[in-house]
């Protein structure tokens, strides 16, 4: 398994990113978007993760998770995100 797999979580206080060492164990995990209730993360397929956040929110990763870019707000408040 390549060093660079990561489980990816979206919790209610952000991103949980969990590297997956070769033997299949989870190391220790790194938080980021701490604070943003995280409703759905999701994979395309040049590797760019997206996560969507409880307001409407859209944000982006493009280094696997480690940091991210809000790249759209544009639901009304009342609408959640579910799934992206």
């Amino acid at each position: 398994m390549p060093a660079s797999c990561f489980l990816i979580l979206a919790t209610q206080d952000g991103i949980c990113r969990f590297p997956i060492r070769p033997e299949g164990s989870l190391g220790p995990f790194e938080q980021t978007l701490r604070g943003i209730a995280v409703e759905a993360v999701s994979r395309d397929s040049f590797g760019t993760l997206y996560a969507g956040a409880d307001k409407g929110k859209i944000y982006r990763s493009e280094s696997g998770g480690q940091n991210w870019q809000e790249i759209f707000k544009g639901f009304p408040k009342t609408r959640g995100l579910w799934s992206l």
